[in-house]
């Protein structure tokens, strides 16, 4: 039975190519009645296919009267029906074999909430003082968790943990899992691909959906963690408050990632109920996300850069006595060359001959005679001219 909508989703997405890959896989769907989000699976191009594939068959279901039942319904027939145009897809294009999908999405009906979910991308609920996830992975890994043979620390660093073992086409079994359940006005939830799940602790995830009012601001501080978690997957997701309706709904759906142009999928925030009229702020941040994508080199650099800082200052905080073309000169640096680079200068040339000194001081300046500072050489070859000329008032009196 059809009924008019109780609820409706306060939303804001968006999805980031992250800082690893080079394409966005993830594409994802909101509208005021259902949030979508899908991760392709089998490589560019075909996992962004795939993913687009299901958030716009998804967005045909949009339908403010359905009820809770229809809605479910509805969710497994629409997955039968995305891995039909998956495989067709294969069919016409066999080097995309393998390709397909997660999918995870949320539905409100009259005052329940209907959860569609097959893969790893997850869903969770923020109420009161509760926080739970509403999803559970289909991976290898969360089959060993499940059966208790591995610890959910060890669940995070498992080899296999990329094992998906449902997903929508991608040769594996495409049943998905589907739930009903009582919804509140005051509810928050997330929906989102493992590129944030798997980057990003549940405590901080619900840390951020506390401390954060505002839809838009969840969204940006959730990337942004992800991204100085290294990002090392796409990106998607969606934060939404459950409200009351007041003035009807919106079924409009937005899209972001793969199911739109590149350079509109990866960087914008999608703010909700936007004044048409209004400019909408794109948040670019390209700088920092080239920062983030080198920040080893770049920690590597600066090393690099800091230890030729140290050395040159060692460099050339040395200082000695020589000879050079004939005379006892003043010089700072190496005293010598370093493969073949001569890393010294001439500071003072005096007036004296090296072959004019007696044999040991002329052999000690051919083999230079180390000082600790300016000052300190000159009184060196003060001393040296001392033993030619023995007037000044540096030489000793007899």
């Amino acid at each position: 039975m059809s009924r008019e909508p109780t609820f409706r989703f306060d939303y804001s997405l968006r999805s980031d190519v992250g800082l690893v890959r080079q394409a966005n896989e993830d594409s994802g769907m909101a509208c005021d009645v259902l949030l979508a989000v899908a991760d392709g699976l089998g490589g560019h191009a075909c996992g962004e296919i795939a993913s687009k594939l299901a958030v716009t068959h998804m967005a045909t279901l949009i339908d403010p009267a359905h009820s809770p039942d229809d809605m479910a319904a509805h969710l497994h027939s629409a997955i039968t029906a995305i891995a039909d145009d998956i495989a067709a897809h294969v069919t016409t294009d066999p080097e995309s074999y393998g390709m397909g999908t997660t999918l995870t999405c949320l539905a409100l009906a009259g005052e329940t909430l209907v959860v569609g979910h097959i893969g790893d991308s997850r869903a969770y609920l923020l109420r009161d003082r509760a926080f739970e996830q509403l999803t559970i992975d289909h991976t290898y890994v969360q089959q060993l968790l499940t059966a208790g043979d591995i610890t959910p620390a060890q669940a995070k660093t498992h080899p296999q943990r990329s094992v998906i073992l449902r997903a929508i086409g991608a040769n594996k079994g495409s049943h998905p899992d589907v739930s009903i359940r009582e919804i509140q006005a005051g509810d928050r939830v997330l929906v989102c691909s493992d590129g944030l799940s798997g980057e990003v602790s549940d405590s901080e995830l619900e840390q951020v959906l506390r401390d954060t009012p505002d839809p838009t601001a969840a969204v940006t501080a959730l990337i942004e963690l992800a991204l100085d978690g290294g990002a090392h997957d796409n990106v998607t997701c969606i934060v939404a408050d459950v409200v009351a309706v007041t003035n009807g709904v919106d079924v409009d759906p937005l899209l972001v990632g793969a199911a739109v142009e590149p350079h509109e999928s990866s960087t914008s925030v999608l703010p909700t109920h936007a004044d048409p009229d209004q400019e909408v702020t794109i948040d670019r941040s390209a700088w920092r996300k080239t920062v983030r994508r080198y920040r080893t080199l770049l920690v590597f650099l600066a090393g690099m850069l800091t230890t030729i800082a140290v050395i040159m200052l060692v460099v050339w905080s040395q200082w000695w006595v020589g000879a050079r073309d004939g005379h006892v000169v003043i010089g700072r640096g190496m005293s010598e060359p370093v493969l073949g680079v001569q890393f010294s200068r001439i500071v003072e040339t005096s007036k004296i001959l090296d072959l004019q000194l007696p044999a040991f001081q002329r052999e000690q300046v051919a083999a230079t005679i180390h000082a600790s500072s300016l000052s300190h050489a000159q009184r060196i070859v003060n001393s040296l001219t001392c033993t030619i000329v023995e007037t000044g008032q540096w030489c000793p009196s007899r």
